[in-house]
């Protein structure tokens, strides 16, 4: 089964899409070969898997079958591969990452102008900065995906719909019950069912659901190394934040609004990677690819079908202008004849879905939910209201949002296109019809990033031309050591004694276990005790404001628990769930019998239970 599993996530992530970029001949470095493998896998298997899920051929047999031929046929297209050493592919890898970071200092050493020279250097700080920080985000999305692996869904919609939907496509048959939701995503999860024979068994399918925002989080790395400036990297640590933010519960939950954001996001990233020095073939090859991932996208989540309609003008406004003599009429017809027929071919793909299930709803074979989630959910909210609603939900977001009109002169032309396509339309579409939920605004998420980090990058830029003028180069040190204190003077001005105590009071009441920290608080406030004193081995003598309240203890034997509850000062007890078993008779008994309350139970940190002595009678 272990193996099986294994062999269906190749097939999910990578086989059909290296065999499909391979016989096109498709050039591309590491991460973009694999994103690229990534998302046309997934709508390749998609496809498949509704024509042999529509013929009644979705077994065990055909699906090994078909991992079979294509395993075959890979080794057979990368057996080059397969023979180089090892050490020249690390050679490889080492030489390209020292001559990337030899180009980032090669202004800098470059430079006659020492004010030049200055900015030069704030720069490859920021960058570096915005690198580690980039870095840092890509470490956290990895620790986050190994702790994901070995879990089962356990949330209300990834239960109840989306791995529903996957269990009925590994039984050999379309669902049936899907309103207008696409099915990309449990289409593909079906297969680690289909491969194990066994749909009750959920990590593999699971482990699936960190990965779309891990390469999220890579594809904007992938454009930092392209562009070597900080806005790039910067973009991953905000993409971060906001998805952490709105979505965060939901990261490794299997919610196919991730997954959009990231198909989405690659039909753009392709179109970002097309160079005007590329070969025509180059162009049209990735005109197409962006068009399936846009396709892909709305087949994941209706939300996704926003940027496949938006796809051709996108195309034409985001690739660079080609070179001579590509500019020939005979070049510019075979590119808008590619343009328009895979556009065409994948909105064909995408309303074969969402036709199919319009007339299914049409004839009452399923319902839809579209008036209640665009309508009855708001309780007849105006579409004022809800706007003003939304926006106070973004929190500190909303005005990143914002942030982004006046920085579009910033923006290179480009990029300033999917402020204006993108981010603001699409958030003025979650506001007034999806924004009971933030997670629906998810598929902005990346395009947020990029241009947010491009906009502050574009306004630092704007601070260092301006620094320019005040000739740096030529300060005195001891102006500068003026300009330390004055800074530091200012800063403890805003943040004086009492904001730093009462800062440092509020996280302290977080440490160690901060559910049980809170319960522990909004019992002693609600019961007005003063001097509590507890018997627990939990450090409750770090809490703020319970420094004496805690009488230690490890919970080993009933003798001495016993002697020390008779204690006068002795009112409460804090006690472990691997307390020792005669321990935890006696205090079930004494509940059971009136002389212990039972307040509260909390089930981290080891777990606890609050227990209120009432009677200390033997």
């Amino acid at each position: 089964m272990f193996i099986t599993g294994i062999l269906a996530i190749l097939q999910i992530t990578l086989l059909p899409g290296m065999l499909v970029l391979r016989w096109l001949r498709v050039r591309a470095g590491v991460l973009q070969f694999l994103a690229y493998a990534f998302g046309l896998s997934l709508l390749i298997n998609y496809v498949l898997i509704f024509l042999l899920a529509a013929l009644k051929l979705y077994t065990r047999l055909t699906l090994g079958m078909l991992i079979a031929s294509e395993l075959f046929f890979l080794i057979s297209a990368y057996r080059d591969v397969l023979y180089l050493p090892l050490g020249e592919g690390v050679e490889k890898t080492w030489r390209a990452l020292t001559n990337w970071l030899i180009s980032l200092r090669m202004k800098v050493i470059a430079e006659e102008d020492r004010n030049e020279t200055l900015k030069n250097i704030t720069r490859l700080i920021f960058l570096l900065a915005a690198l580690a920080l980039a870095v840092g985000s890509i470490l956290w999305m990895l620790q986050v995906y190994r702790l994901n692996l070995g879990t089962v869904f356990n949330s209300w919609d990834a239960i109840l719909s989306w791995n529903r939907w996957a269990v009925a496509w590994a039984d050999n048959q379309i669902p049936p019950d899907t309103g207008y939701y696409p099915q990309l995503l449990p289409a593909n999860w079906s297969l680690t069912y289909v491969a194990m024979n066994n749909s009750a068994v959920q990590f593999f399918a699971k482990s699936l659901a960190p990965l779309f925002l891990l390469w999220i989080f890579l594809l904007l790395f992938d454009l930092g190394l392209d562009g070597k400036t900080f806005g790039f990297f910067l973009a991953v640590t905000i993409t971060r934040l906001v998805t952490k933010k709105f979505t965060g519960e939901f990261i490794a939950e299997g919610y196919s609004d991730i997954p959009a954001a990231f198909l989405a996001f690659l039909a753009v990233y392709t179109l970002l990677k097309i160079r005007a020095g590329d070969d025509t073939r180059t162009h049209h090859l990735a005109l197409w690819l962006g068009a399936a991932f846009a396709t892909a996208a709305a087949l994941t989540k209706q939300a996704g079908g926003f940027v496949l309609l938006l796809y051709p003008l996108l195309a034409f406004l985001l690739v660079e202008k080609p070179q001579a003599p590509s500019h020939e009429p005979e070049y510019k017809v075979q590119r808008w004849r590619h343009l328009w027929l895979s556009f065409g071919v994948g909105l064909l793909l995408a309303l074969s879905w969402y036709g199919y299930k319009y007339i299914a709803i049409a004839r009452g074979l399923d319902s839809s939910n579209v008036n209640w989630v665009t309508q009855g959910i708001f309780q007849g909210m105006t579409y004022t209201e809800r706007m003003q609603s939304a926006f106070w939900t973004l929190e500190k977001y909303g005005y990143l949002i914002l942030f982004l009109i006046p920085a579009l002169p910033l923006l290179q032309k480009r990029f300033r296109w999917l402020v204006l396509l993108v981010v603001l339309p699409y958030t003025v579409v979650w506001m007034l019809f999806f924004s009971y939920d933030t997670r629906n605004l998810a598929l902005v998420f990346p395009f947020l990033g990029l241009t947010a980090g491009l906009g502050m990058e574009g306004v630092i830029e704007l601070l260092l031309r301006g620094f320019r003028w005040l000739k740096p180069a030529r300060w005195k040190l001891t102006w500068l050591f003026l300009l330390g204190c004055a800074l530091l003077i200012g800063l403890s001005k805003l943040f004086p004694d009492d904001k730093l105590i009462q800062r440092q009071t509020e996280l302290q009441m977080q440490i160690f276990a901060p559910s049980l920290n809170e319960k522990l608080y909004d019992y002693l406030e609600q019961s007005g005790e003063e001097n509590p004193r507890i018997l627990t081995n939990y450090p409750v003598a770090y809490l703020p404001g319970l420094e004496n309240a805690q009488l230690e203890y490890w919970f080993t034997d009933l003798a001495s628990f016993d002697e020390l509850t008779r204690r006068p000062d002795v009112n409460y007890i804090l006690m472990p769930f691997n307390a020792s078993e005669d321990i935890q008779r006696a205090v079930e008994q004494r509940i059971r019998s009136g002389q212990y309350e039972l307040l509260f139970e909390d089930e981290g940190y080891l777990g606890y239970r609050f227990i209120h002595i009432i009677d200390k009678t033997p």
